[in-house]
């Protein structure tokens, strides 16, 4: 664990500084609205939330799809599979969240796997929020960028 947070740190430390802030700010907000499910660590628990970290994360962000955000701007329904388990539960929208939150949770998830990715922005969440995308589009383009 000790080791994680230090490579955690590290990446973070070699981040640009917005991207550093952004995950910081989305450290905060994870805690207060996703961590009663995915627990404090993001590791998940077994049977009722998958972990949000892991190896697939790479595949899963594609800046011009943002996976990620279509999960926190719409929320997720129905059957996916994660680290072979497999997952048939509700993941409520995060709507009520302003887009610079979902942004920030988003840099926060891509940061603690690892990813090195643009940061994402308010304005990628409205464009998220306006494809308007519904659970069976985002699970199907999950299993898109997945290759499942």
């Amino acid at each position: 664990m000790a080791f994680r947070l230090f490579r955690l740190s590290v990446l973070c430390a070699a981040l640009a500084p917005a991207a550093f802030s952004h995950a910081g700010e989305g450290g905060a907000v994870f805690r207060d609205n996703c961590a009663a499910c995915h627990q404090a660590n993001a590791g998940g628990a077994p049977g009722v939330a998958p972990p949000l970290t892991g190896p697939h994360w790479a595949s899963l962000q594609d800046p011009k799809e943002h996976y990620i955000l279509q999960v926190l701007a719409t929320g997720l329904t129905g059957k996916i599979t994660v680290k072979g388990e497999l997952f048939n539960g509700a993941m409520p929208s995060f709507a009520h969240l302003e887009a610079g939150d979902i942004a920030a949770v988003a840099n926060y998830l891509l940061a603690l796997n690892e990813v090195a990715t643009p940061v994402l922005t308010a304005t990628d969440v409205q464009e998220a929020r306006a494809k308007n995308m519904t659970p069976a589009q985002i699970r199907a383009l999950r299993r898109s960028l997945l290759k499942e």
